[in-house]
């Protein structure tokens, strides 16, 4: 246990900006504003240092007091919680009393239980089930799924914080949108849903039974609206219709769809008479499916895979496929299911996936061997992340009768497990605890919202702020007018849509005033031509053209910029959208892209403003409707409908009437149904809850054209001159690899977190500044590198490798590993009137060795080597860069491909290990870009990227053609270091 903690409790020093000091703080921390924001001033008190070492909470509250952050130093002794105390004892005749109202109080829950939990225990059948499934069991069937409606509707009403079911459709195009708009309401009027699947020559071919109440009128008007009915075969309650395939435009064999009021059949034109024949005449099952009623008959939804007459590797179709790979493991499988069932108690689903056999000893070998990993992980992360435990409990793996099966349960406490282990991921990043012990369940303490926006009840869009308006340079316009610019953030070619080139256009509205927080406006692309004004944006040959769908403009993260000796904040919408060029298309031929922004500004408003507690209430407006559903504590949950563009906020306030700002959000679609639910958690108790409509909406259109498509390129700084390593004789090579590291290679500052260990391994030294062990990851070790100078090292990508060979974890247990991590080596320093002056007489690097094969304990000393590639042959490559095209000059093979504000993405193919150096040039020669960095430890098709001050045009690349390696053994104890 730790003999001291610093706690920040959101308090600052007087006069100072929390954003000033939440940047201040990401400088001290070597990390991202957001991480700092999201980590230290989402909740308090958060426990920033938890350590025995006193010295070193000092230094880290230096730290954060120097950014204006008060922190507390206190011992955890003063935190310890005081002992419980015994009540006394009642008097005997009291006793009789007790046990009574217990017993009554025991009797009343039970019963209340019983009621509450009804929609998961109760058996729920349709009466036409079983004679639909025998209809569907054709001796060809090989797939058969079933979804309980009913049962699903029952649970979410019940259970369920947040539902309505008076929501209004909205004005898309999808199924259930249009299942509003002609009256069906499948909550109400469907029970059960069955899909077949059969072998047929090239695919499955399918067939579904719905049961249910239905008007036949409504049917008919979906069927006509949705598809292409062919009149001339259709008849009273019998239609045909076919349907256009909008990937690959090939049209559907004809559907047929028998309507009546407690069922729809639907199938192919080949198939629909021996369903309805099967189901009129109430048939038996050509095959046995006995086994597959009984696991669905608790279930909300299944599916399972009937396995051929025999499994051979001559069996054709999913089946015989899924059959041969499972069989390998488990002998000869009859069927697989999948399931989908409710829990109660928190109430929950559980996911299932269980598979039946005839080799009984196979099944127990694998369920054992199942059970032996998912203990062994468990016991793993028990010690290293002990967060993850609940998560892994939730497992379950089951053997009975002739089935092995594994299930997933997730309810209303998997959330809170799963932001538990995300806190403590956080800790290990920054080397701290993530709370307080006993306080996370503590009412979050009252944060107001940071620059809330304001709405009108009445408003002129002539007064919108012009783009301008607002001096923040980071946002590099292509196009402006009104209060919105557009920039092209990206370009280059799309390695999943057949290498075609494409552009990502971001569009930007500053301070928009009456506008809608989401769908707040949209960006269209109407076309993209060439010099000769021929069109390469194409059109598809059939569906929807979705280079011309609309982009929704959407409120996105407050922007700020300096004035006045402080950061100024103002609300920002934002949208992207990217387009493919046609096929063949160079991004050179784009000489004009047009299009349009539009912005939907509201002119009349009106507000609402709801008391809690809000549960049950509702406002509708001009046709967008908010449904409040179980609302208390610091939670709000609500569902939106209908016209969304129109609700302008929805938002708790205060006793004093202001917005509290949310500690978290979470947004999905109720099941079947219309409509988008939300849930809020915020800092601090709402009172009330805003709701604020417009009445009056007034679209602004704002067409554009673009016609420099190239991302901007921040040309005021001048890429770094570049060191590159000098190529020595041997024997200087060798005495200078013979020189002690300088005193000062041994001293470390990282903000209060030392390595820890550091290890001398000849000319190199070795400081581990991090390691985690155990659970998926198995091992992640980083390591800082320090050696001695060296002309053939210094500014070598590639100079060396950290291979660790050997683990010995806190059982004693040593571990073979194979585990790799390359480093490069620069001289740290700057340049001073064209002079470079180095900080330190050594060369820095850093690496990250991993290996996913540990599984043992957390390491208490590990070995290895520490390789030095040394060049003694390095060639110059030069050619031109084009995006798209590929780049190959001796041992490297690249392509170049995306461009986007100040970076270059490459993919290297190969020679990603002998890659010294890489530098661009522009048109006119002058470099603007070398510095690489590399994703990823592969040798081939490896990410990276080079930052940029101008257009690339040439590059040139530094690579070793000759090399020696010397290697230099290491052992590093840490249970030395720490008693050091």
């Amino acid at each position: 246990m730790s003999d001291f903690e610093l706690i920040f409790r959101g308090e600052l020093a007087e006069g100072v900006d929390q954003q000033d000091c939440i940047e201040a703080l990401a400088v001290r921390l070597k990390t991202e504003p957001d991480t700092i924001r999201t980590r230290f001033f989402q909740h308090w008190p958060v426990t920033v240092l938890a350590t025995d070492n006193e010295a070193k909470a000092k230094r880290v509250q230096q730290v954060f007091e120097e950014a204006g952050a008060i922190v507390t130093l206190q011992s955890v002794a003063q935190t310890s919680a005081p002992s419980m105390t015994s009540s006394s004892e009642k008097p005997a005749s009291k006793r009789g009393l007790w046990i009574v109202a217990s017993v009554l109080l025991l009797a009343g829950v039970g019963a209340f239980a019983g009621w509450y939990t009804q929609p998961l225990w109760q058996t729920h059948q349709h009466p036409l089930l079983q004679r639909a499934e025998a209809a569907l069991a054709s001796d060809d069937l090989l797939l058969l799924a079933h979804l309980d409606v009913k049962k699903l509707t029952d649970i979410e009403q019940r259970f369920m914080t947040v539902t309505d079911p008076e929501a209004l459709p909205s004005s898309g195009t999808d199924l259930l949108s249009d299942l509003a708009r002609v009256g069906i309401d499948p909550k109400k009027q469907l029970d059960t849903a069955l899909l077949a699947g059969y072998q047929a020559d090239q695919a499955l071919e399918f067939a579904a039974v719905l049961l249910g109440q239905f008007d036949p009128e409504k049917v008919k008007a979906l069927v006509k609206q949705r598809y292409d009915l062919d009149p001339s075969q259709s008849q009273a309650n019998r239609l045909v219709f076919d349907y256009t395939d909008e990937m690959t435009c090939e049209r559907s064999a004809p559907m047929v769809i028998l309507i009546e009021t407690d069922r729809l059949l639907i199938s192919t034109q080949s198939r629909m008479d021996g369903l309805a024949t099967r189901f009129g005449q109430s048939s038996t099952a050509a095959i046995d499916i006995a086994a597959w009623q009984t696991y669905r008959a608790d279930k909300l939804a299944s599916a399972t895979v009937f396995a051929p007459t025999a499994v051979t590797e001559s069996s054709r179709g999913l089946s015989g496929m899924m059959m041969r790979g499972a069989s390998q493991a488990l002998g000869p499988l009859t069927a697989a299911y999948l399931g989908a069932s409710a829990t109660a108690m928190p109430p929950g689903i559980r996911f299932e996936a269980t598979v039946s056999g005839t080799d009984a000893q196979a099944l127990d070998s694998q369920a054992d061997a199942l059970r032996n990993q998912l203990q062994k992980l468990t016991d793993t992360l028990a010690y290293h992340e002990p967060e993850t435990v609940k998560l892994l409990k939730r497992v379950a793996v089951v053997r009975s009768q002739d089935q092995l099966g594994a299930s997933l349960v997730l309810d209303g406490n998997a959330g809170e497990e799963l932001m538990s282990l995300g806190q403590a991921v956080m800790g290990q990043m920054f080397s701290i605890s993530s709370s307080v012990a006993g306080e996370e369940n503590t009412a979050r303490q009252e944060q107001l919202e940071d620059n809330p926006s304001r709405f009108f009840l009445q408003f002129d869009p002539a007064n919108l702020a012009a783009f301008d308006d607002i001096p923040d340079d980071h946002f590099h316009a292509a196009w402006k007018q009104g209060p919105l610019a557009l920039r092209i953030k990206e370009i280059g070619v799309d390695p999943k849509n057949d290498n075609r080139s494409y552009l990502l256009l971001n569009g930007q509205g500053r301070s928009l005033t009456n506008v809608a927080k989401e769908q707040g406006g949209s960006l269209v692309v109407g076309g993209i031509y060439d010099q000769s004004g021929n069109a390469i944006m194409p059109a598809p040959s059939c569906g929807q053209n979705r280079n011309q769908d609309p982009a929704m403009l959407s409120k996105t993260m407050d922007g700020s910029y300096y004035a006045d000796g402080e950061f100024q904040h103002y609300g920002k919408h934002e949208v992207d959208k990217k387009v493919l060029l046609a096929p063949g298309t160079s991004l050179d031929a784009v000489a004009r892209v047009e299009g349009e922004m539009t912005l939907q500004v509201a002119t009349r408003t009106e507000a609402r403003v709801v008391q809690m507690p809000v549960t049950g209430a509702s406002v509708q407006l001009a046709g967008a409707r908010v449904a409040f559903g179980n609302s208390e504590g610091q939670s709000l949950s609500y569902v939106t409908s209908g016209d969304v563009s129109r609700i302008l906020a929805v938002r708790a306030l205060n006793k004093d009437g202001k917005p509290l700002a949310s500690q978290s959000h979470s947004s999905f679609g109720p099941v079947l149904g219309t409509g988008k639910a939300h849930q809020y958690d915020y800092h601090g108790t709402p009172v009330s809850v805003e709701v604020v409509i417009a009445t009056e909406l007034k679209p602004l259109r704002y067409p554009f054209v673009i016609e420099n498509i190239q991302p901007w390129q921040d040309t005021d700084f001048s890429a770094q001159a570049l060191r590159l390593p000098e190529i020595t004789d041997r024997r200087t090579v060798d005495e200078a690899l013979q020189q002690p590291l300088p005193a000062d290679a041994a001293q470390y500052d990282n903000y209060g977190n030392p390595p820890k260990g550091t290890v001398v391994a000849g000319p190199v030294q070795l400081a581990l500044t991090s390691v985690q062990a155990g659970g998926f990851q198995g091992l992640y070790s980083q390591w800082d590198v320090r050696t001695v100078k060296l002309a053939a090292l210094e500014g070598n990508r590639v100079a060396g490798n950290i291979l660790l060979q050997e683990i010995i974890d806190s059982n004693g247990v040593s571990h073979e590993v194979e585990a790799s991590g390359g480093f490069g080596l620069k001289q740290e320093g700057m340049f001073f009137n064209d002079e470079f002056r180095p900080s330190h007489a050594y060369l820095t690097g850093s690496a990250a060795a991993s290996t996913r094969e540990y599984e043992g304990a957390q390491p208490t000393e590990l070995s290895g080597q520490v390789e030095l590639q040394i060049p003694e042959k390095i060639v110059t490559l030069h050619g031109p860069l084009a995006l798209g095209e590929e780049w190959t000059q001796g041992p490297v093979s690249l392509t170049a491909q995306a461009l986007s504000e100040n970076s270059l993405q490459l993919n290297v193919a190969t020679g990603i290990g002998q890659l010294v150096a890489v530098e661009l040039f522009d048109a006119d020669g002058q470099p603007v870009g070398n510095q690489l960095q590399v994703w990823g430890s592969e040798q081939n098709n490896v990410r990276a990227q080079v930052s940029l001050s101008g257009v690339p045009a040439s590059m040139t690349l530094h690579v070793i053609e000759e090399s020696r390696t010397v290697q230099y053994p290491w052992r590093l104890s840490l249970e030395e270091n720490t008693d050091k």
